[in-house]
């Protein structure tokens, strides 16, 4: 897995001290922060999950998510595997997705 500082994937791992809100997860019936530590861990986890799935480098990971916290842990995540995360609008009308 790529862990490097000029990896856009990195930016909840470089500022996870200190228990810093890095969020708020505005989807459920109250706001909830989410610090950079658990968006840190959050993102390894997706990273870890797609190496051990065989994407790796230049491998693309599409994206189809509402609003919430999980799609910038995916999206994050795969950049910090190497990928290159490809997120589209879910309410993408008629086109030729539809």
């Amino acid at each position: 897995m790529i862990m490097r500082a000029d990896n856009p994937g990195a930016i909840f791992d470089l500022h996870r001290d200190g228990g810093r809100t890095a969020v708020v997860d505005l989807t459920g019936p109250a706001p909830r922060e989410v610090t950079y530590a658990a968006m840190a861990a959050g993102c390894a986890a997706v990273a870890r999950g797609l190496v051990r799935a065989g994407l790796g480098p230049g491998s693309r990971v599409g994206l189809a998510s509402g609003n919430r916290i999980g799609f910038y842990e995916v999206f994050f995540g795969a950049m910090l595997a190497g990928c290159v995360p490809l997120p589209f609008n879910i309410r993408l009308a008629d086109g030729p997705f539809s």
